[in-house]
């Protein structure tokens, strides 16, 4: 066992202890190259502290330190890139969700819709006709399709059964697509 592991070790077993100052240490001595790491992967400098400070949150709340043995560095580097990989498939999946969205409701077929108008970009326009749907939908229409969660978040979040996020965002469909067609 290495000077670096030995000191991991006994900060592990005093934070194990119930040592906040233990906890501390080991936030100061990870949060940056963790920070660098979760960079590496996102590209996105905001993003990789609030996911690391929520790797380090999870592990408190959980209480998973009592578990840790004197591998921390590993559990916190593979924390870190489970994480990383769960945001890139959640861009993923948000960015499939908005085209999909985007192509569901095509505003170039609205008959009011002019390519040339430079006034009216193709967000605001959309953002505008789900300003106008019933609460409930419009939520569910922006949790699923503009924020990327998953159904199942989306009725966590809404404090609905997923088949009533199901029946709300196809109700809404139907709304913008009656709007544009009748506009």
């Amino acid at each position: 066992m290495n000077m670096l592991s030995k000191d991991d070790h006994r900060l592990v077993v005093a934070w194990k202890n119930g040592s906040q100052d233990a906890f501390n240490a080991l936030f100061q001595k990870y949060y940056e190259p963790l920070c660098h790491y979760a960079y590496s992967f996102i590209r996105d400098k905001e993003a990789a502290k609030d996911l690391v400070q929520q790797v380090f949150t999870g592990i408190l709340a959980g209480r998973l330190y009592l578990h840790l043995d004197t591998g921390v560095k590993s559990y916190l580097y593979t924390s870190v890139h489970n994480r990383c990989l769960r945001e890139l498939d959640n861009r993923k999946r948000h960015k499939f969700h908005l085209t999909r969205f985007e192509q569901t409701i095509p505003l170039a077929e609205s008959p009011d819709f002019d390519m040339e108008d430079e006034q009216m970009s193709h967000h605001t326009a959309l953002k505008e006709l789900i300003a106008g749907l019933p609460k409930q939908r419009r939520t569910a229409i922006e949790l699923f399709y503009l924020e990327g969660h998953k159904q199942v978040d989306v009725a966590r979040k809404m404090g609905i059964a997923l088949s009533s996020v199901k029946t709300h965002l196809q109700l809404a469909l139907v709304t913008l697509r009656e709007k544009l067609h009748n506009s």
